[in-house]
């Protein structure tokens, strides 16, 4: 069974179908629900619990799912010990509203509760790139207040009569937040490197527009924009295009791929200008030049590795990892997405969540590449 997390004390890990008993049982356990309110527990059935998990696990195979739950682990005994969960992802405030539970009375009071957390809120902020993550409480339950007040979050609202509880009882809650520090852009760039170990994890929509915007809005040359981007989810088509890649089948396990494609800007239009600019002393070679071949071997004119490295940027704001690949058969990629002859695949950009934590290669210093003239 996947195992996520580990902290000192705890191991999380993914529901699976398995825990519908384990979670039945501590559902409908007075004592363990009624500091959420519940001091009759859920009167849940495990059949109900097991649809549940059901939904979430196939939400989760087949894209993002509303909410995730997740096991805590005693890390000393491999069992059970409680629940934590993540939801409400906002990905332009980049936040989530987690909540956490050890539902095993035997295994109160044993700091589990604080390590799982500590280490889950590590995960999210690391993973996602998060700016804060929030919850709530009852505000009554003390004690859970100054729990997460020891671990840096402070309170944002009191609501008199926000949630009525099932004997009819007007109940006050508080939220509550935790923010990160902000992360310089170089901070951020010191972590990244180039993933090729991808999680099965998709990627939400909204982020994928968000990258995709990011290229829309990268500067060109006149701003000539002589660009277009393939976006590819189909895995047929990511298994031909890695296929064409010289077999590179890590590129499978990304959540998406784009093809960065360069628009030849015909001779009227000024097609050679830049390079006969720059190299004046070629001009009749260059001219002379067949279009078909000069557009191949001049994509860098064209500039798609701006947009392309904006993209990256934004999925790195986001946690989503990436790497570029430039060996392939550039025809083939050409046929296989149906491109006509003056569209001419220049880069696959290669997307997802990474496997494990981003680590930075080592980058020469400052001083070896650094030409100053002051």
């Amino acid at each position: 069974m996947e195992i996520m997390i580990k902290g000192k004390k705890t191991i999380i890990r993914p529901i699976a179908l398995e825990d519908a008993e384990v979670f039945t049982k501590w559902w409908n356990n007075g004592e363990v629900m009624n500091s959420v309110g519940y001091p009759d527990g859920l009167g849940i059935t495990e059949k109900e619990v097991r649809k549940d998990f059901e939904k979430e696990i196939t939400e989760r195979e087949q894209g993002f799912p509303n909410q995730r739950r997740f096991v805590i682990l005693n890390r000393e005994t491999g069992q059970p010990a409680g629940e934590i969960s993540f939801s409400k992802r906002d990905y332009k405030k980049r936040s989530v509203n987690i909540g956490i539970k050890i539902g095993e009375p035997s295994e109160q009071g044993k700091g589990l509760g604080k390590d799982a957390l500590q280490i889950f809120m590590n995960y999210l902020y690391e993973r996602y790139n998060l700016r804060s993550i929030q919850l709530d409480t009852l505000a009554e339950n003390l004690e859970a207040r100054r729990f997460y007040k020891d671990l840096g979050f402070e309170i944002t609202e009191k609501v008199s009569g926000y949630w009525t509880d099932p004997e009819g009882k007007e109940r006050d809650v508080i939220f509550m937040e935790h923010r990160r520090a902000s992360e310089s852009l170089v901070k951020r760039l010191e972590k990244r490197c180039s993933v090729r170990d991808f999680a099965k994890e998709p990627v939400a929509e909204e982020i994928i527009d968000e990258i995709l915007e990011a290229g829309r809005l990268a500067p060109s040359g006149g701003n000539e924009q002589s660009w277009k981007f393939a976006l590819v989810k189909n895995r047929k088509l990511m298994e031909k295009i890695a296929d064409n890649a010289y077999n590179q089948v890590w590129m499978l396990d990304a959540a998406f791929i784009i093809v960065l494609v360069t628009n030849i800007v015909p001779d009227e239009k000024g097609g050679r200008d830049v390079q006969l600019a720059r190299y004046p002393e070629f001009e009749e070679r260059i001219e002379n030049l067949d279009l078909h071949f000069y557009g191949r071997i001049n994509q860098e004119e064209h500039q798609t590795k701006i947009p392309g490295t904006l993209m990256m940027l934004a999925a790195l704001e986001h946690g989503v990892g990436s790497s570029w690949v430039s060996y392939f058969n550039v025809n083939k990629l050409q046929k296989i997405l149906g491109l006509p002859q003056s569209e001419i695949p220049s880069e696959i950009l290669v997307f997802g969540y990474p496997q494990r934590p981003m680590k930075s290669t080592v980058k020469k210093p400052m001083e070896s590449i650094l030409l100053r003239y002051e």
